[in-house]
């Protein structure tokens, strides 16, 4: 559980991690420090998405990018709809 002190006492962020089996979503590769992470919003806050754990997930800098770029629809997790 090493990575779990690079998160800097953010709580959600390892929630988050946690949650995801520590793995990135889009590849499911490891997430690591070395790695890095980008903390993504399912739904947009513009569209009227929260900072909730629900709506969030963790994933790796480039899969990100490229989930974006590609038009990847990012969907909520199962059993994550009563997190906070």
């Amino acid at each position: 559980m090493k990575m779990a002190g690079n998160f800097g006492g953010h709580r959600k962020l390892l929630t988050i991690w946690k949650l995801q089996n520590e793995l990135c979503l889009i590849c499911t590769e490891r997430i690591t420090k070395e790695t890095g992470w980008h903390l993504h919003h399912l739904v947009r806050r513009v569209d009227g998405g929260s900072d909730a754990t629900s709506n969030l997930c963790l994933l790796h800098p480039v899969c990100h990018t490229q989930g974006h770029s590609s038009g990847f629809i990012f969907v909520l997790l199962v059993g994550c709809e009563n997190l906070t």
